[in-house]
């Protein structure tokens, strides 16, 4: 019996990990595009670009195992909006 159980709870830390880890991608990839869309529009709203830039630094920024140059050049050009508008 104890065997079963021990079995149901490594399936279940698996389906865990599984769940988090593609759940995180989403995160991911729905920053990307929002910081996309905030660079090819002219939207003014500094609020949004800040909160993009630190989501970008959370989910794949400098913080991560492998920083990708991607996001690097994302958040460096959500920057330069970004001071553009407070000037």
């Amino acid at each position: 019996m104890s065997y079963v159980v021990f079995g149901l709870a490594i399936i279940a830390i698996a389906a865990a990990w599984y769940f988090l880890h593609s759940d995180f991608d989403k995160q991911k990839e729905k920053y990307k595009e929002a910081a996309y869309t905030l660079l090819e529009t002219e939207s003014r709203d500094a609020k949004a670009i800040k909160h993009t830039m630190k989501c970008l630094h959370l989910y794949c920024g400098r913080r991560t195992k492998e920083p990708d140059a991607e996001v690097a050049e994302l958040i460096r050009e959500l920057g330069k909006k970004l001071d553009r508008l407070t000037v």
